[in-house]
């Protein structure tokens, strides 16, 4: 798209600018001719971008922004639009504007790392009312450009985070940037921090970074009950949501004695083990050793267990001890309802969900429509008259916006990204892409909401509440809801279907997507190699020299489709 400021009268393009200089200090007035400017570099309109600025005058974007200015019709062709990129880097620190100069290296290919570090080290001011937001720019720049922090800005990131809320999310990820650049003196210290990227990645669904903080803390003390259980009950958890790591969720539950099989952090992952893998003495044996009263979350688990080995009247049991303790919670009817459907008693199953609580339905909701996705290629009035009454029946008590709903419309936006790439081929996963990415914040959105006008694609009540029933005509206009917990599901559903259909760029897009969700490189090799790989399901935590065999086996082209993607350019 061409700048509006291209190609116009002198005289206009003057009387345009006299108004800008005398508005120039406003973040939106800054915003603007950025934007305009960003517009003329991606499309090499260098006589144009010159023009502008030198209507600035070199008072209004600083010394260094005009002397490169003043030379870029010398420039090489080339290397035109990387300068100019370079040049409002520049003129953004010189007007003290670092979010704006973010903008710049993340929304364009055409920066170089020379362009990142100015931007970084304008982030790195004090700046109190974006902190956090600051913190979450760094970690992108440091995905995208492979930014190696030199102490001084550790330092400084250091300092940030001391200003940032402890509960807050950003602090995590932030604390995967510190470890690769920072020297830890103290065991106990470097643990810890080990301890908390874990659990971010396992939030975030990042299962090849709790696989890979694991193994770098594992050794760290003498038997695996030194360790922070909660921790050691999370890394468990996390490695059984995906059969690639099975084996690696086995190797950790051999370590735990039978004497620890009942402790209050260790049952539940304990159980979900012997669910997923049929291991019918393990479960005993635990309910052997469980201490009375059992907890609520334990009799959810034997609950599952038993619907799993189709023990009815162990189910029964068992749903009479949670009447005792309290009453079903939802994990318990979502249970129920997937008993009945592995029993093909799907409009029970529907009629069992109306019935529910409204409360206490969301996973059960989920669970059906998750169950049509799986089951019917083909969609008819039925089903869609289904999803709508389930989805009616949780935005009345849950809508979009609301605390309660949160999680359900999160969820609901995976399982629609799912539903466009498992049954509309090719455009499904374009489709599925360009709604994922106009659903995540925009950059410059995000770091002018104050000073703007609101965008109404924003609006939590533009988010669609179904988005099953909009033609295929207007896709463009569904919005989702998405969190940093939900991003990484919905991009590895895009790449996942997109190899089976060899979008390369779609793929490529994918992988340099997780990256700068926050996984490292080798993170997502090791993902992806595990999934499309057999011989790389087998490695196991002790396995000598991990990464390399992963990169043998990515090198050896048993995933050729993805093996030269954008990945093999970036490092950790």
């Amino acid at each position: 798209m061409m700048s509006f400021l291209s190609g116009l009268n002198p005289e206009i393009l003057a009387t345009i600018m006299t108004e800008i200089r005398s508005n120039l200090h406003l973040p939106s007035t800054q915003a603007l001719i950025v934007s305009e400017l960003l517009r003329m570099a991606r499309t090499g309109d260098s006589q144009g971008f010159r023009n502008v600025l030198s209507s600035l005058d070199g008072d209004n974007i600083g010394p260094f922004a005009a002397k490169l200015v003043s030379k870029l019709s010398l420039t090489p062709e080339g290397g035109v639009g990387s300068t100019m990129h370079h040049i409002l880097a520049l003129i953004c620190s010189h007007w003290n504007n670092p979010l704006l100069g973010a903008t710049v290296v993340l929304g364009s290919w055409n920066c170089s790392l020379e362009t990142a570090q100015v931007v970084v080290r304008s982030l790195l001011t004090k700046n109190p009312k974006y902190e956090e937001l600051i913190l979450d720019l760094l970690t992108k720049i440091g995905a995208r450009y492979a930014y190696k922090f030199n102490e001084s800005e550790v330092n400084q990131i250091m300092e940030k985070v001391a200003q940032v809320p402890h509960k807050s999310q950003i602090i995590k990820r932030v604390t995967m940037l510190l470890i690769e650049h920072a020297s830890f003196k103290e065991r106990s210290r470097h643990v810890k921090k080990i301890y908390n990227i874990i659990l971010n990645d396992a939030h975030t669904k990042n299962i090849a970074g709790v696989y890979l903080n694991w193994r770098n803390v594992m050794d760290e003390y003498p038997t695996i009950l030194d360790h922070d259980l909660r921790v050691v009950s999370t890394v468990i958890l996390s490695l059984l949501r995906s059969k690639q790591y099975h084996i690696i969720a086995q190797e950790i539950v051999e370590q735990i004695p039978e004497s620890a099989y009942a402790h209050p952090f260790l049952v539940q992952p304990l159980l979900e083990y012997a669910f997923k893998r049929n291991d019918v003495g393990l479960a005993n044996e635990i309910v052997r050793r469980l201490r009375q009263p059992v907890s609520k979350e334990v009799l959810s688990t034997l609950l599952k267990l038993n619907m799993r080995l189709g023990d009815y009247a162990g189910m029964e049991s068992v749903m009479q001890q949670i009447t005792k303790a309290g009453g079903m919670s939802q994990k318990d009817y979502e249970t129920i309802v997937h008993g009945l459907l592995k029993r093909d008693d799907f409009l029970d199953a529907v009629t069992f969900t109306q019935n529910i609580p409204v409360h206490l339905s969301q996973g059960a909701c989920l669970k059906l429509i998750n169950h049509l996705i799986n089951t019917k290629a083909q969609w008819e009035e039925p089903e869609f008259a289904v999803v709508e009454s389930l989805l009616d029946k949780i935005q009345a008590s849950a809508p979009v916006g609301s605390r309660q709903g949160k999680g359900f419309w999160n969820m609901v936006g995976s399982i629609y990204i799912k539903y466009l790439v498992k049954n509309f081929g090719r455009q499904g996963i374009r489709d599925a892409r360009d709604i994922y990415e106009r659903s995540v914040k925009d950059y410059t959105l995000k770091a002018y909401g104050a000073s703007r006008p609101k965008d109404p694609l924003l609006e939590t009540a533009n988010i669609s509440t179904n988005p099953f029933i909009v033609p295929v005509n207007r896709r463009d206009t569904i919005r989702l809801l998405i969190d940093d917990r939900s991003s990484g599901i919905i991009v590895r559903t895009i790449m996942d279907a997109a190899k089976r259909l060899k979008m390369t760029a779609v793929v490529n897009w994918a992988l340099l997507s997780l990256v700068e969700l926050g996984a490292t490189p080798t993170e997502v090799k090791i993902d992806v190699t595990r999934k499309f790989n057999v011989h790389a399901r087998k490695i196991g935590l002790r396995e000598w020299d991990d990464e390399e065999k992963f990169q043998d086996l990515w090198d050896q082209g048993t995933i050729e489709f993805v093996k030269d993607g954008v990945l093999k350019d970036l490092s950790d």
